[in-house]
C-alpha cells in the first residue's frame, strides 16, 4: 500500500514538473487551467499523505510491528478525527478537480483557442494544397518522361528497321 502511495506521489511530482513546463509554453486563459492543475495536485498529494498515515496506523495495528515477541500488538484507539481529516482533504481535492474541469472547459471553449484552431486548420489546408500541387507536378513530369522515352524507343526501333532493310538490300 505504501508503495502505491509513493508511486502516486511520484506521479504527482512528475505532473507538477509537466505543469511547470506547459506553463512556460502557454499564456492567457491557460494560466487558469494550470493554476487549477497545481491546486488539484497539491490537494491530492495532501490527501494521499493523510490516507497513508491513516492506513499505516491501522495496518500496523492489524499486522503488528514485525517483532516476534508473541505479544498481541498494541493498537491505537479508534480516532474519528483521522477520518474527518482524510474526508476533508478528499473534499478539497474534489473541489479543486471540479475547478480544473471548469477551467479546462473555459480554456477549450475560449475565443483564443478557437483562433488557434482556425490558424492550425488554415496552415494544414495550405500544406495539403502545397503537397497536392507538388504531387501533380511530379506526376505530370513522370508522364512527360514516359511519353518522351516511348517516343525515343519508337524512333530507335523505326530507325533500326529502316537501316536493317537498307543493309539487307545492299548485301
Amino acid at each position: 500500500m505504501n508503495a502505491l502511495l509513493k508511486e502516486a506521489q511520484k506521479t504527482i511530482g512528475d505532473t507538477e514538473q509537466l505543469v511547470a513546463t506547459v506553463d512556460s509554453l502557454l499564456s492567457g486563459s491557460s494560466q487558469d487551467v494550470l493554476v487549477e492543475v497545481k491546486n488539484t495536485s497539491d490537494s491530492l498529494n495532501t490527501t494521499l499523505t493523510t490516507l497513508d498515515s491513516l492506513l499505516s496506523n491501522h495496518l500496523t495495528a492489524l499486522v503488528g510491528d514485525g517483532s516476534d515477541s508473541g505479544d498481541k500488538p498494541t493498537s491505537k484507539p479508534f480516532d474519528i478525527n483521522e477520518y474527518i481529516t482524510a474526508l476533508t482533504e478528499l473534499d478539497k481535492t474534489i473541489t479543486h478537480m471540479t475547478g480544473l474541469v471548469d477551467s479546462s472547459d473555459d480554456f477549450v471553449l475560449s475565443e483564443t483557442m478557437a483562433d488557434r484552431i482556425k490558424q492550425l486548420n488554415t496552415a494544414a489546408e495550405e500544406r495539403v494544397e502545397h503537397a497536392t500541387r507538388q504531387s501533380n507536378l511530379i506526376l505530370g513530369m513522370m508522364f512527360f518522361y514516359a511519353v518522351a522515352f516511348s517516343l525515343i524507343i519508337f524512333v530507335l526501333f523505326v530507325s533500326y528497321r529502316y537501316f536493317a532493310k537498307k543493309i539487307g538490300r545492299t548485301s
